[in-house]
């Protein structure tokens, strides 16, 4: 089956690999330089496998900067591009209704429509949207009523640094909602996720599963920390406690995102539940509890960053920095955002995969944003000056990504001040670690 795949950013890169294996894939992004790497076979984000599945189905994979530029008619396209949440005015669907003219346009320009286009939306929407842009695509083209088009909602639930995984994972939520013709879609979704056919589920309540599901992510993270931060106060080991609490699978559910470490990030937690704040203040609905989760991740960073303040270090040195360790996401990042509030500048960053993408000048331009100034904090762990860090007397270490705990171990530096924002226990080895939880 041909496909079309529009937005080659984090969603789309996965779609593009996963669905190539079995039939032809068509990418499609203004971004030059992604198109231009996933004609290479090199993705344009840090995700592991992912680089493994573009070269071993290259010759199914195509991408190009614009959909007239298509000339293999396709049946389907998904649409990956983003949907930020902007303050006030809740999520931006621009990039959605960009997408939906390029195609509409090109559609209109074919005389023979056998077939209608399938336009699937995995971007992060709502239900208002599927009903506003059925009109608009009915109004401005008249290809809904005559079959040109059908729509269809199909959010994605995948996880960065297991997306691969996810993706092909039989018992992962699988639905879709559409306007109409839901046998036919229902069909064609069917064929090319066999593993797990996705079942037709009502609009409203396939809109709002992804903001409910991410919602919980977020509050279940925050609870966590928070309870943790009393419970190590009150001298009670937490990690202790949530090993316990975790065993309850009946009524605690999950023990996904249960273990104490430090506040959230990236962009699904924080963007899904200001969603879903959001859905309520336009029903009239004050939502406290769900207001105080965002209030609580900030108020964690603002305490380290104070206690880190008051330490007056020499230097202090980060051992990771995105917000998820094998990834190579800054959006929304604690550690970047702890980083960014510390009034000192003596600070080093270790991060191999973004000084790796620094040294290569394939760092996004988004990521470059996000870093500002502390660019040039950025090296490679080959590179940390340990002889400096050694011969001064006041540093402390940030461990965010549990896996530079071997490396400084093995640097000798297991002795120095040591902050652990990590989900693990620092072993006997680190006796100057700390943690607050």
């Amino acid at each position: 089956m041909n496909i079309d795949i529009f937005g080659l950013g984090y969603v789309g890169s996965i779609l593009i690999a996963c669905l190539s294996n079995e039939n032809k894939v068509f990418g499609i992004d203004v971004d030059e330089a992604k198109v231009e790497q996933i004609n290479k076979s090199e993705p344009p984000i840090n995700e592991p496998n992912l680089e493994e599945l573009l070269n071993k189905n290259k010759q199914n994979i195509k991408a190009r900067t614009s959909f007239s530029q298509n000339y293999h008619r396709s049946n389907i396209g998904f649409i990956c591009v983003g949907t930020p949440f902007k303050e006030g005015l809740g999520l931006d669907f621009q990039y959605i209704y960009r997408v939906v003219d390029s195609i509409c346009i090109k559609l209109s320009q074919e005389k023979n429509l056998d077939t209608p286009y399938l336009i699937v939306i995995r971007s992060t929407a709502n239900s208002k949207l599927i009903s506003e842009l059925t009109e608009y695509i009915e109004d401005r083209y008249g290809l809904i009523k005559s079959k040109g088009i059908i729509l269809a909602l199909f959010p994605e639930f995948l996880r960065e640094g297991s997306a691969i995984n996810d993706f092909f994972d039989e018992n992962s939520i699988s639905i879709f909602s559409c306007t109409n013709d839901f046998k036919y879609v229902e069909e064609i979704l069917g064929k090319i996720f066999p593993w797990n056919i996705p079942k037709y589920v009502e609009c409203d309540a396939c809109s709002q599963i992804k903001l409910l599901s991410n919602s919980w992510h977020a509050l279940k993270v925050a609870f966590t920390n928070e309870t943790s931060q009393i419970l190590k106060k009150a001298g009670i080991d937490s990690r202790e406690a949530f090993k316990i609490f975790r065993t309850d699978k009946k009524l605690n559910i999950s023990d996904a995102y249960l273990r104490p470490g430090f506040s959230y990030g990236g962009s699904c937690l924080t963007k899904d539940l200001s969603g879903l704040i959001a859905l309520g203040k336009e029903n009239g609905l004050k939502t406290p509890l769900l207001e105080g989760i965002q209030k609580s991740n900030d108020l964690y960073i603002e305490r380290v960053s104070y206690d880190l303040e008051e330490l007056n270090p020499d230097n202090i040195i980060f051992f990771g920095i995105t917000f998820k360790a094998n990834t190579d996401d800054l959006r929304a990042s604690p550690y970047l955002l702890l980083a960014k509030s510390l009034k000192t500048k003596n600070i080093v960053i270790v991060d191999d995969i973004i000084s790796k993408k620094i040294k290569n000048n394939s760092l996004s331009r988004g990521n470059q944003i996000l870093l500002g100034n502390l660019r040039d904090c950025v090296i490679a762990s080959k590179n940390l000056d340990k002889k400096r860090i050694i011969n001064s007397k006041n540093n402390i270490l940030v461990v965010s990504h549990y896996i530079y705990f071997k490396f400084i171990e093995k640097q000798g530096l297991n002795n120095q001040s040591i902050i652990n924002l990590t989900h693990m226990k620092c072993s006997g080895n680190f006796p100057k670690s700390i943690s607050y939880v």
